[in-house]
């Protein structure tokens, strides 16, 4: 009997069920029975499902963020390649081309006409050059948003700030008065 360290070991047996493959230690049931036990289960009560795994994911974000990240670096291929099929959808790709040309409207109208486009561009310059140098991906953020309820900013060279990538979708479209003073 072959052991491995991820906590399933194989046989050579089959299974009740007929499946020959690996099974748990820790309740040696067989993963292929479990996997269809699961599927079965989600189907049964989809939104159940999306529930539990939602309030799993919000009491263990650390640990969530951590397997996501493993696996994306592991699969980084297979998730651009899922990722460009999943672009071509039709109603994705209309969703896209809709959310696109709305931010394009929203920074036209939020640029006047007296401003400084050269300023512009060098602040999305840096953004590139930090990007090239560092490795890390950064951002154009606009500090008080184009769109928002409360307030909308201009897309001005002194309404520009350069964020890390992770920062600036962590802060999304939020404003603070306080912050913003």
């Amino acid at each position: 009997m072959a052991t491995s360290l991820t906590g399933r070991y194989f046989t050579g047996k089959p299974c009740k069920n007929g499946h020959v493959g690996e099974r748990y230690r820790s309740n040696n049931i067989c993963v292929e029975c479990a996997s269809e036990h699961w599927r079965r289960q989600r189907e049964r009560n989809p939104e159940g499902h999306r529930r539990s795994s939602r309030e799993y994911a919000r009491r263990n974000r650390e640990k969530e963020t951590e397997r996501h990240a493993a696996w994306y670096s592991t699969n980084k291929k297979q998730h651009a390649a899922w990722l460009k099929e999943y672009r071509k959808r039709p109603e994705i790709a209309a969703k896209r081309t809709a959310e696109a040309g709305l931010r394009r409207a929203a920074k036209r109208q939020a640029c006047p006409l007296w401003v400084d486009k050269k300023a512009l561009a060098a602040v999305y310059a840096e953004a590139r050059d930090r990007t090239r140098t560092s490795g890390v991906r950064y951002h154009v953020d606009h500090i008080v948003p184009l769109v928002h309820p409360l307030v909308c900013g201009l897309h001005v060279p002194w309404n520009l700030q350069i964020l890390e990538a992770g920062k600036n979708l962590q802060k999304s479209n939020s404003f603070s008065p306080e912050t913003s003073l």
